[in-house]
């Protein structure tokens, strides 16, 4: 008997185009408007942190944001005294805007549908989600700060739909 030569299934992000990578995130209603770094993953297989504390980390081995599944973008919350990128982030509302910019000049409009916590090591249903419709996932930490560890024992995630591309016509 031959041996099959059915190809393996691959996963969806996988065949895309290549499109430019996120180079700034714009967040009028924070007054936030940070850098993009690109990211992977750690040595223990989380998702790598920005080297920079004041830029944000986009997670490369996803989406490019505005492309079909979850683009994830995470950035350092600080400590409870010395407030980081991110530690704004819980003051976002169901309704605010996120603006991500392309490395190509173009800007991806996001509308943030939920502002949650979730323990550190929790899997919400659709984080990182390689298919699907676009949408964007903004992570920090959040919670009880732990000392010895020093970590904070919960992850706040905003979860944003795509309404479209700037310039273009709305696609919500």
């Amino acid at each position: 008997m031959a041996p099959s030569r059915t190809k393996p299934l691959t996963p969806t992000f996988a065949l895309r185009a290549p499109t430019a990578a996120p180079v700034q995130v714009l967040i009028s209603s924070l007054n936030l408007h940070p850098r993009v770094e690109s990211v992977g993953l750690d040595r223990s297989g989380a998702m790598a942190v920005p080297r920079n504390y004041f830029d944000v980390g986009w997670y490369n081995g996803g989406p490019v944001p505005g492309d079909p599944g979850d683009a994830v973008i995470d950035g350092h919350a600080g400590y409870p005294d010395q407030p980081l990128v991110f530690a704004k982030l819980v003051k976002f509302r169901p309704g605010d805007k996120i603006v991500v910019v392309l490395a190509d000049g173009s800007r991806r409009d996001f509308m943030v549908d939920s502002v949650r916590s979730w323990p550190a090591r929790a899997h919400p249903t659709g984080l990182f989600d390689p298919y699907g419709p676009a949408r964007l996932s903004l992570i920090t930490c959040t919670g009880q700060f732990n000392d010895k560890r020093n970590t904070y024992a919960d992850r706040l995630v905003v979860e944003a739909h795509f309404l479209g591309i700037e310039g273009e016509a709305l696609t919500s």
